[in-house]
């Protein structure tokens, strides 16, 4: 146990100091008493009777929504064990969410622990963790990075990482194991869902989406650095700039980065619309991950897989930006954004495609 041992320790900026007890906009039913509703079946994405064949256990299962009550909410009988790990890539809200689950518990049921698997699933299979302190996670609060346990790529496949992780999770007696993930992440967490309810192992396994691709974006850093390009082709007058942005087959990032800076062209390779109310006006709640499954062809074999949200092209962000985009090729309309604020003006600004899907006009 010994390499599981806390040993928090990060050197900070003034700026990343003064955001460790940044208050963050919560939805609204989570500041007031609340109770979970169910709601009705689940069924998949695509291809559902294939969907169900794959996931007997799991198809079906109700969607589950928090909905405010009159009643103050009493806390949890008893304590819960329940581990957390990252997966994938980074993005944006990681630590937050570590952070939220182990202050939810504390508040809710006291006495009960946390443990971080470190470096991913992997993780998982070698049972390396470190159980989460108050003291240990505070230096990580409202931080970029994964670093406070670390991710990993590795996945939960085969015969014997099922095994592995199964062990796991009886070892630590685990009420819960809480994947933060992107799509290949959570399609892996649904398959252990699975594993665990045919083997009636107790924990239960919450997948929490995570991602730069759709939803989550490093849009700021990128338009910021478009502008940069930008004035010094304003200046020279002699150049052809060309930047790729990330997000394998979604173009969100493009789209918004596009959105807030004006190119003369901007490739756009396919379309969706994601959050489309401010934080406060969120609606909180879960569904079965099989709701969200459909079945690709991958290195020659059908495999079940959280299918990709794509940016529509008959949204309203890609119509507003198909409207501009003639005059933006011919004509100097670029715009720098600026480096990203923390504080003062712009630092709570929606993202562009946010605000046309709610309906309000952004240039």
């Amino acid at each position: 146990m010994s390499s599981n041992a806390a040993a928090p320790g990060r050197l900070a900026s003034e700026v990343q100091t003064s955001r460790l007890n940044h208050p963050l906009p919560l939805p609204s039913v989570l500041k007031s008493p609340f109770k979970i509703a169910d709601g009705p079946p689940s069924s998949a994405a695509g291809n559902p009777d294939e969907i169900a064949k794959l996931f007997p256990k799991l198809f079906g299962q109700p969607s589950a929504m928090l909905v405010p009550t009159g009643s103050v909410p009493s806390e949890m009988t008893g304590t819960l064990k329940v581990g957390v790990v990252l997966s994938g890539g980074q993005a944006p809200g990681g630590h937050n969410v570590i952070s939220g689950i182990f202050d939810y518990l504390q508040n809710r049921a006291k006495g009960s622990t946390v443990y971080g698997f470190k470096g991913g699933p992997a993780g998982i299979m070698k049972c390396k963790y470190v159980e989460l302190t108050p003291e240990f996670i505070y230096p990580y609060r409202n931080q970029g990075g994964f670093d406070m346990i670390c991710s990993g790529r590795d996945k939960i496949e085969t015969p014997e990482q099922f095994k592995q992780a199964e062990d796991t999770a009886k070892k630590l007696d685990l009420d819960g194991l809480v994947v933060i993930g992107g799509d290949d992440s959570n399609t892996n967490a649904c398959l252990l869902a699975e594993n665990f309810t045919q083997k009636n192992i107790k924990t239960r396994v919450i997948g929490c989406p995570k991602t730069i691709d759709g939803d989550l974006k490093s849009k700021e850093i990128y338009s910021e650095m478009i502008g940069n390009v930008m004035t010094d082709a304003r200046s020279t007058g002699k150049y052809y700039h060309f930047v790729r942005l990330m997000g394998r087959a979604a173009s969100h990032i493009t789209l918004e980065c596009a959105l807030q800076t004006h190119p003369n062209i901007t490739i756009i390779g396919e379309e969706v619309g994601n959050l489309c109310a401010p934080v406060e006006e969120w609606t909180v709640g879960g569904t079965a991950l099989t709701a969200l499954m459909d079945v690709e062809r991958r290195h020659g074999k059908f495999k079940p897989v959280i299918k990709k949200a794509m940016v529509e092209l008959e949204g309203a962000p890609f119509r507003k930006f198909a409207s501009m985009r003639d005059e933006w090729a011919l004509k100097n309309r670029y715009i720098s954004p600026g480096p990203i604020q923390f504080i003062g003006p712009g630092s709570d600004d929606l993202s562009r495609t946010l605000l046309l899907e709610l309906g309000v006009q952004a240039a």
